[in-house]
């Protein structure tokens, strides 16, 4: 055999026994895991159950004043609704106030001892609302629609801490005239029912929860935006922005 022969024969065995190319793998896709994230998690879950037991016993108040003022309830004097931590009672005109005047009737001031007498162990700031309608009014006394609905506020409120049962310090009053209307002022039943004082009861978040919030607002602002929009989303609830 010839040395070309031997060229070609060893030529042919190393393409048969060297081991191929292994084929490139990819690299394995590792995710970091964060060893907080679990806590964070657990924190914002925390401070969002603190605020549903706060909004149960926002909840529990509310039922008290609806059952105190069942009578009046069912005679249509008063509503009630709640959202969130916030209770507002809603007194209509009729039967409240003579038209154009903030003058408590006497058939009303009973209603507000009832009202005095729950509300003195319902926590919370108290913000006293004047509501009318869009019709001016045409008085010697008031000179227009926000004088009256503050007026009107004003005797609400001094009714309410007059006694003494309540810090007045809770207090605040204001008169909206026409421009938080319930519904289109179009009709007389409509007008009728956006002349009304509403009593706000804010009762907000207790320190407990804001300590909570303002520690994920410092360690977890991401975090922090989340609890901030479920609670807007689910009770209404703001506590700011980051």
């Amino acid at each position: 055999m010839d040395l070309a022969t031997w060229l070609l024969v060893f030529a042919a065995a190393g393409a048969t026994t060297s081991p191929a190319h292994p084929q490139s793998e990819q690299p394995a896709c590792v995710t970091a895991v964060d060893p907080r994230a679990a806590e964070r998690t657990a924190a914002r879950n925390a401070v969002i159950d603190k605020v549903v037991a706060l909004v149960k016993q926002t909840e529990r108040e509310s039922v008290a004043l609806a059952s105190a003022l069942s009578r009046e309830i069912a005679a249509g004097v008063i509503e009630i609704e709640t959202n969130g931590r916030t209770i507002v009672l809603r007194v209509k005109d009729r039967g409240s106030f003579e038209s154009g005047s903030a003058a408590l009737t006497s058939d009303f001031k009973p209603v507000l001892k009832i009202m005095r007498g729950v509300l003195k162990n319902t926590s919370g700031a108290i913000r006293v609302e004047g509501h009318t309608d869009d019709v001016p009014v045409r008085s010697a006394q008031f000179g227009s629609n926000l004088a009256l609905s503050s007026a009107r506020a004003v005797a609400v409120a001094q009714a309410l801490f007059q006694d003494g049962s309540i810090d007045e310090s809770r207090f605040t009053a204001i008169g909206y005239a026409a421009t938080r209307p319930l519904v289109p002022n179009d009709s007389s039943e409509a007008r009728a029912r956006n002349r009304r004082v509403e009593i706000v009861i804010e009762q907000g978040l207790d320190d407990d929860v804001r300590r909570d919030l303002d520690a994920i607002r410092r360690s977890d602002s991401e975090g922090f935006q989340r609890v901030r929009i479920e609670l807007m989303r689910r009770f209404g609830v703001s506590i700011g922005d980051a």
